[in-house]
């Protein structure tokens, strides 16, 4: 017979045993649910990705993710688009110096050579969209071809499919929507873009591309600068589903728009900001059909540069 002694003895060995295999399956458990949930996010991204899900039945552009912009959201997170539009030829060092990352620019290896040596991205134009004749200015060949040539290019970041399409023609969101899968085929890792300034046709638009450029000019000779205009424009878009949107920020002037001043640029910055934006594009940095444009007034630049410095958040 065991003595009580013993007997207790034996009990609280037994407890100090079941509570030792109680702690250390806690700590599996709690080292097994970190694991999952440090991992699931790029998982689950990944899976969206492969299978195809987050597009709706039919295909179309407006449902719940394309995989396109999925899987960029995992390879680009960590770039912050702070782009120029550009014509002609312009001093990049310049550019650089105000601490901007990326350009437009055309579709041509040289041109992607020189914003490489300068430490630039390039938004690549492909030629845009017709609004007359209601389709391409380039066939589907030639962006394959280039698509092709160039999507390796160090330089190379985002393919800009056209500047303010609008919604007047009747095909415009299928044939946007299809120019941007057909580049997707080609280079599954791309990011597309497209541009409007009107809000009627958000809706027509919404999600054709990975990126829409949201183009709201407030500043005019007539009105001053109705800031309040960022925020109805940006309203609208996301009403119309519109989930990923760059600012176009005002830089020019002309007979109707006025060109910001320091204190209104800041203004501009602040207010896109506030709106949510992930990435922005100033125009313009020179342009023949502006009478004045960001590289001819240097009293700007050091806003521009400070803003170029500053988290979006």
């Amino acid at each position: 017979m065991t003595s009580k002694r013993t007997t207790r003895a034996v009990s609280i060995q037994w407890v100090t045993v079941l509570a030792s295999v109680a702690i250390v399956s806690t700590l599996a458990a709690v080292t097994f649910t970190n694991q999952a949930s440090r991992q699931a996010p790029e998982l689950s991204v990944r899976s969206a990705a492969a299978t195809g899900a987050g597009a709706d039945a039919s295909g179309d552009a407006r449902g719940p993710g394309r995989n396109l912009g999925n899987q960029n959201l995992v390879r680009k997170k960590k770039f912050v688009p702070r782009g120029l539009w550009r014509e002609d030829d312009p001093n990049l060092a310049d550019i650089k110096s105000l601490k901007f990352n990326l350009l437009t620019v055309n579709p041509n290896r040289p041109d992607l050579n020189r914003l490489r040596n300068n430490g630039l991205k390039g938004l690549i134009w492909l030629g845009g969209y017709d609004t007359d004749d209601c389709e391409f200015n380039e066939n589907n060949a030639w962006v394959r071809e280039k698509v092709k040539e160039l999507r390796r290019h160090r330089a190379a970041y985002a393919w800009f499919i056209d500047d303010e399409p609008h919604a007047d023609c009747p095909n415009v969101r299928a044939q946007i929507h299809g120019r941007s899968n057909l580049i997707e085929k080609i280079h599954p890792r791309a990011l597309t873009v497209v541009s409007e300034n009107e809000d009627e046709a958000f809706d027509e638009l919404a999600n054709t591309t990975d990126v829409m450029v949201i183009v709201s000019y407030p500043c005019s000779h007539e009105d001053g600068c109705v800031y309040s205009k960022i925020a109805e424009d940006v309203r609208a878009a996301k009403n119309a589903g519109v989930r990923r949107f760059w600012g176009a920020i005002q830089a020019f002037g002309e007979e109707y728009y006025k060109l910001p001043n320091q204190s209104q640029t800041r203004q501009l910055f602040r207010r896109w900001k506030r709106a949510g934006m992930s990435g922005y594009l100033g125009y313009i940095w020179r342009s023949d059909g502006e009478d004045e444009v960001l590289e001819d007034h240097k009293e700007l630049w050091d806003v521009w540069k400070t803003n170029n410095s500053r988290p979006l958040r």
